[in-house]
């Protein structure tokens, strides 16, 4: 019987999705109004089917790989992303990491079906045009790192929080996402130096993050929180509530 549960942790069951959603619909609009619209709530089901089991955190990663995106390993980043790496967080689950990569306002954008923003990476990884990190944990995908030049990431600015007057040269860490069994396993930080690496072969000069400055949750610190970023040469340089913007410069042509 398929089954939901609202992010106020009420559980609904019903004997198909259509009913399903008609009860779930029914609690939103009377007990979460405006929250969430019906596509969203359409994706929430989709996404309960789908998604992995939450598995406990490993003890220990013996092996951990970073890789630049490519089309060879799509096949993997879409098993990380259909499963595993929203397990615990399936309201998110329908992002696919599009959202810096369609030229959409906030209400727009929470009328995409996980299919179309599924469809999208899938597409954008495989004609080689994404860009960003896949990593790995004992050979099984592990974390994502969308991150590129911000001259590449055109769709970011519609956020007042992330827009800036100097893109040129700045290479730009937009989200992370770890799947629950390989959190604070250093996964993160792997992701990290390894966009820095790359940009600084690249040619660019400065490297930036929006951290969220107290997140909440794992969800919450999808940017990535600010202790990772510091930990790792960053500097706050502009407060962009609740975000802060911090940079690191790099030597261009080499490994920072």
């Amino acid at each position: 019987m398929p089954a939901v549960r609202c992010q106020c942790d009420r559980l609904f069951e019903a004997a198909d999705d259509g009913a399903l959603f008609d009860l779930l619909c029914g609690h939103v609009r009377a007990a979460h109004p405006g929250l969430v619209t019906d596509m969203q709530l359409r994706n929430l089901i989709e996404a309960q089917r789908r998604l992995a089991p939450v598995r406990p955190r490993v003890a220990a990663i013996g092996r951990l790989e970073v890789r630049p995106i490519a089309p060879a390993l799509l096949g993997d980043w879409l098993r990380l992303f259909d499963r595993e790496a929203f397990a615990d967080n399936p309201i998110w689950a329908s992002c696919y990491c599009a959202f810096n990569h369609v030229p959409l306002a906030q209400e727009q954008w929470a009328e995409r079906s996980a299919a179309e923003n599924r469809g999208l990476m899938q597409e954008r990884i495989a004609c080689g045009a994404q860009r960003g990190y896949l990593a790995y944990a004992d050979g099984e995908p592990a974390g994502w790192l969308n991150a590129a030049p911000r001259t590449e990431l055109p769709h970011l600015a519609r956020l007042p929080a992330f827009a800036i007057d100097d893109p040129e040269g700045v290479g730009t860490i937009a989200c992370f996402v770890i799947a629950p069994p390989y959190r604070r396993q250093g996964v993160a930080r792997a992701l990290l130096d390894a966009a820095c690496a790359d940009f600084a072969r690249q040619g660019l000069t400065v490297a930036e993050g929006f951290p969220a400055k107290e997140p909440q949750s794992d969800g919450a610190a999808y940017h990535g929180p600010p202790a990772l970023f510091a930990a790792a040469g960053f500097t706050a340089v502009h407060e962009r509530p609740p975000y802060v913007q911090m940079r690191k410069p790099l030597q261009p042509g080499a490994a920072p």
